[in-house]
């Protein structure tokens, strides 16, 4: 069965790093107030945010979003993030999913998700951010069959 596709196209929260920092990432994706950082429109593009400088190396993106309706003990759930520039990490709820820069990552989630949750993306930047950070953001949902009893 093709899973089931959640978009999470906004809203964004985006800040400029000079570095990546573990605290901060897991910060953000936990209790860091949103306000602190600028709101992103998913097809903006970076060079209209106006917050980069000369020591701006990686961008990080924070999504919050609620639990979808209707998972069952058999869902399972995956992270789908295409990007213009390469994704270096992702956080859930501050924890780590990922640190392999790619383009394009899918990671499987191996806890259930919480009725409030943040994902954070973080970027490398790139010279060329004429383009907006993503082409898509996804929750995928397999909903595996169970077998009937009796």
């Amino acid at each position: 069965m093709a899973p089931h596709p959640i978009r999470l196209h906004g809203p964004w929260y985006l800040s400029s790093l000079d570095s990546v920092n573990d605290s901060l990432c897991q910060d953000a994706t936990t209790e860091l107030p949103l306000q602190s950082m600028s709101r992103y429109r998913f097809d903006q593009p970076l060079e209209s945010i106006g917050e980069v400088t000369d020591s701006c190396r990686h961008w990080l993106l924070v999504r919050p979003f609620r639990e979808p309706t209707g998972l069952s003990r058999t869902s399972r759930i995956a992270m789908s993030i295409l990007a213009h520039d390469h994704v270096e990490q992702i956080w859930l709820n501050g924890r780590r999913l990922a640190t392999t820069p790619a383009h394009d990552a899918t990671v499987s989630l191996d806890f259930p998700l919480s009725p409030q949750n943040r994902l954070g993306v973080v970027l490398r930047f790139s010279p060329n951010f004429s383009k907006p950070a993503f082409r898509s953001v996804r929750l995928l949902i397999h909903d595996t069959a169970t077998p009937p009893t009796g």
